[in-house]
């Protein structure tokens, strides 16, 4: 697999931004101690800062297929790292000290990223890529840097957040790195021609789409909504069952915990 040096670049960005789709997992590793530092807020208000994310990035993830189609892609990328930015802000500097309702808005900030990042980066590579097998191969570095990115902030966040929970946040900085990435390394945008030969590849109805989806498809997408469903129920309890009901450990624990889920 001979790649080109624009399909190089492409793949090593995307892959770069693929590594921040999991920006929200340090709330779920660090929550006990949020809970701690906002006393006076009540439960159903706590949980709503952790549930609020996954229903933005299912609202998100419904609309940033046509989205991406009128705006770039890779504008999309970097506006999300600028958004994950402000949030891992609000979070690591602002938290205990700003109203509640200000870690709600950061994590419907990072509901966005998170859709985002989970969407575009493996539409980059389609996008520098017509072979099939080259375009699979690359989609799962994509994949696999998504994941690898979840590890890793699953457990550096865990053991920051066991020295202070606000340096849980301090990993997300990194996509000031991933930001510059973006603008060194991603290749411009395609010609005008390009895209208007692409523009005309793509001008399928939602109907003809769904003509097209294999019936076992929506027996898989239900599959995975409950097994989700499941793991997002299980690392959402993890850090007050591990931290404050039981006394087992400390985020870092949780965090080690969210890795292997």
């Amino acid at each position: 697999m001979d790649l080109t040096s624009k399909q190089k670049r492409a793949t090593f960005a995307a892959c770069a931004a693929a590594t921040q789709a999991m920006c929200g997992s340090p709330l779920r590793i660090v929550f006990a101690y949020i809970c701690d530092d906002y006393p006076n807020v009540a439960g159903n208000i706590q949980y709503l800062a952790m549930t609020i994310s996954s229903l933005t990035a299912i609202f998100v993830s419904l609309i940033i297929g046509p989205l991406a189609m009128k705006l770039s892609r890779r504008l999309l990328i970097k506006i999300m790292l600028i958004v994950e930015l402000i949030a891992a802000m609000i979070y690591g500097l602002g938290g205990g000290i700003l109203p509640y309702w200000c870690l709600i808005l950061a994590s419907i900030m990072n509901g966005f990223v998170s859709a985002t990042m989970s969407t575009m980066p493996a539409a980059i590579i389609a996008e520098f890529c017509d072979d099939g097998a080259t375009r699979g191969k690359l989609t799962g570095y994509v994949t696999a840097s998504q994941q690898g990115g979840a590890l890793f902030f699953s457990l550096v966040c865990g053991a920051l957040g066991a020295i202070n929970w606000h340096y849980a946040y301090f990993p997300h900085f990194i996509s000031i790195i991933v930001l510059i990435i973006q603008f060194v390394v991603m290749p411009k945008e395609e010609s005008a021609e390009e895209a208007e030969s692409a523009s005309d590849q793509e001008k399928l109805t939602t109907a003809d789409t769904l003509k097209l989806v294999p019936k076992r498809f929506y027996f898989m997408a239900i599959h995975y909504m409950l097994f989700f469903v499941c793991t997002f129920t299980f690392s959402s309890v993890m850090s007050k069952y591990v931290i404050s009901e039981y006394a087992l450990g400390t985020s870092a624990e949780v965090g080690i915990i969210n890795a292997l889920v």
